[in-house]
């Protein structure tokens, strides 16, 4: 589980890099960091679920992770509308905004995963 964890944060730490390099249009841009963001979330969700399904989570992490979960797909819901209103109207500043919450909320649910990760055990 610990390779697990290290493994989502190099992931996140990738999709950082990757969202910073130049592409040809704003749109594209924003469309590849979207995608980015959620694959991060995916990866450390499936790891949580991995260490939830070997008993290895508490009722209380559970909680947590579940709570920061669900702000994460509400964030993920407003920047997704961002997304398509920045597309369609030219919004770049709300998409902005949107993604700049979004990002904050993939690094501290990730961040959270990761605490609950059980250093030093080997299985």
């Amino acid at each position: 589980m610990k390779k697990l964890i290290g493994f989502v944060a190099t992931l996140a730490m990738l999709a950082l890099l990757f969202t910073s390099t130049g592409c040809v249009t704003f749109q594209d841009r924003s469309g590849k960091t979207l995608a980015s963001i959620v694959q991060a979330v995916d990866s450390g969700m499936k790891a949580w679920a991995t260490f939830v399904a070997i008993g290895g989570a508490t009722p209380q992490q559970e909680a947590s992770v579940k709570a920061l979960y669900e702000k994460y797909q509400a964030c993920e819901r407003v920047a997704e509308a961002a997304y398509v209103s920045a597309a369609l109207n030219g919004d770049k500043d709300g998409f902005t905004r949107a993604v700049t919450a979004l990002q904050a909320i993939r690094t501290d649910l990730i961040l959270l995963i990761s605490t609950f990760n059980p250093k030093g055990q080997t299985k």
